[in-house]
């Protein structure tokens, strides 16, 4: 039987990055933490840790994982959804498998699993916290559409199951990191050389928006930053609708500007 004083939290995208630094600090704080990742081998324990295997895109990982879940416990006080890809290229140059493999993982992957969990988030009373982006509410920048896009789709499915979490005492929140020193800076660099090699239409434009992109991440913080911020939303008894850390200055400027003088800026940039 659960002990009721006990706290439980589910942690996707924890195998590195963000959601490896969010689970153990909540680890630190005494909670059980199921965290959740495709890249684990097998499921393993380590005293309050709990390390397993999850593929966010396949509904059978999902309920699996859950499932381990169920028999160690009934309660999840937190879900916090961190599984999420990037994408670099052009639109003209990117098919249609690739768009959907990104929206899988950065939607629908929030969506299986908050979905899968709602039983015992209402059990507990718990909340949910999305990790969405700055890029969540910014225009995106040529070159890099598919993943604000992935992101802008999260803020909405976030307003609506917020409203209608609302019903039942759970809390959902929205957080929107800017750029931290994970390894998705180094996935970002490697997808768009990717995208420089195979492109035919953009080549220059391609090398010049990768080098503005990793100027930008120059800015970058380490993961531990962020956990400021994300033990807020966790923990807080009235946190906020949404958390923004560490957004880019240049981007929120050029996002004030008139969306003429944005496409004019962006062509003298890079055409």
């Amino acid at each position: 039987m659960d002990n009721p004083l006990q706290k439980y939290a589910l942690i996707t995208g924890a195998g590195s990055g963000l959601g490896k630094a969010a689970a153990e600090s909540l680890l630190e704080r005494g909670f059980v933490v199921f965290s959740c990742d495709r890249v684990f081998e097998s499921n393993r324990q380590d005293r309050n840790a709990h390390f397993i295997k999850m593929d966010v895109t396949c509904d059978t990982s999902v309920a699996a994982a859950l499932e381990y879940i169920k028999s160690i416990t009934k309660r999840l006080d937190v879900v916090a959804c961190f599984a999420g890809v990037i994408s670099a290229g052009a639109l003209a140059e990117t098919d249609a498998v690739e768009a959907l493999s990104i929206f899988n993982v950065n939607v629908l992957g929030v969506f299986r699993v908050n979905n899968a969990a709602f039983d015992m988030v209402k059990q507990a009373k718990g909340r949910y916290i999305n990790v969405s982006s700055e890029y969540g509410v910014l225009n995106s920048a040529p070159f890099y559409t598919l993943y604000p896009a992935t992101k802008h789709a999260l803020e909405m499915y976030n307003i609506g199951l917020r409203r209608e979490m609302s019903l039942f005492g759970i809390r959902v929140v929205c957080i929107r990191p800017g750029a931290y020193k994970t390894d998705i800076i180094g996935d970002f660099t490697s997808r768009y050389g990717r995208a420089i090699e195979k492109s035919v239409l953009y080549k220059d434009q391609l090398t010049k928006i990768s080098r503005l992109m990793n100027k930008e991440f120059t800015k970058a913080k380490p993961a531990s930053a962020f956990l400021k911020t994300f033990k807020k939303a966790a923990l807080n008894k009235k946190p906020k609708f949404v958390y923004k850390t560490n957004n880019s200055l240049t981007m929120k400027l050029l996002n004030i500007l008139p969306i003429k003088m944005q496409d004019w800026l962006i062509k003298r940039m890079l055409f």
